[in-house]
């Protein structure tokens, strides 16, 4: 990632938030916001650390357990 893909990304997410207003900016959205930015330095790190045939296993791992909770919460437990 370089600084042009991080001030192009920052004054994104702040027009953004402009346009649509804090007191509309909350719940779900906030969280989104908040997790796309401290997931992305993560998977820069992690991308670069380990080989790609890990990382895809690692991210079908982590996609079928919020899947499964998500399938759990659904049917009521």
């Amino acid at each position: 990632m370089n600084s042009v893909e991080f001030f192009l990304t920052l004054t994104i997410s702040a027009a953004f938030i402009y346009h649509i207003g804090m007191e509309d900016l909350a719940g779900a959205t906030l969280g989104l916001l908040i997790g796309g930015i401290a997931a992305a330095p993560l998977g820069a790190w992690a991308a670069k650390h380990f080989p790609a045939k890990q990382m895809l296993i690692l991210v079908g791992f982590v996609l079928t357990l919020t899947s499964a909770y998500g399938v759990y919460k659904a049917w009521g437990a």
